[in-house]
């Protein structure tokens, strides 16, 4: 999610662009979009809001709902919401220098996820092959599934459309 600082849209919708703030999340080691893809959802989305004094529970500005693609990892995922954050940004600016942006408030619950740790990503390979398949996909690029074997320990790497030959 993104947070736009109240003062900002002001500045803006004053015609004085000033420096904005803007964050991608306040909570540290948020891990949003490898949960969204371990608990096997089939869409994610982005939020512009305006900054308050809680935690990401400002009025939204802008929302784009995104699909995730089946066999979508993280890192694929991450960088399809960078662009579309940049892009909603952007709009939201505009917005606020024409003196048209509108907010709403959020509707229920806020969502929170933990920080991953060492544990989150050992995998079982004798456990639900498509929940292997999701723990691989939501930790790929970085930091990358384990599996273990005897006393070694092997990272899981994530096929990808740009990656050649068929396995």
């Amino acid at each position: 999610m993104g947070a736009f600082c109240r003062e900002s849209c002001s500045r803006f919708s004053a015609g004085r662009a000033q420096r904005s703030s803007v964050a991608a999340s306040e909570v540290p080691r948020a891990t949003p979009i490898q949960s969204a893809i371990l608990q096997g959802e089939l869409e994610t989305g982005l939020s512009i809001m305006l900054m308050d004094a809680g935690l990401d529970t400002g009025e939204i500005v802008l929302q784009q709902t995104v699909a995730i693609e089946p066999e979508e990892n993280y890192g694929e995922l991450h960088g399809r919401l960078a662009a579309l954050g940049a892009e909603l940004l952007g709009q939201c600016i505009a917005l606020a220098e024409r003196g048209e942006l509108a907010a709403r408030p959020q509707i229920g619950e806020p969502t929170v996820t933990r920080p991953i740790n060492r544990e989150d990503l050992r995998v079982d390979l004798s456990g639900v092959p498509e929940r292997i398949v999701r723990a691989v996909r939501a930790y790929a690029p970085q930091p990358a599934a384990r599996a273990e074997s005897t006393a070694r320990s092997s990272r899981l790497c994530a096929r990808t459309s740009t990656m050649p030959g068929n396995w």
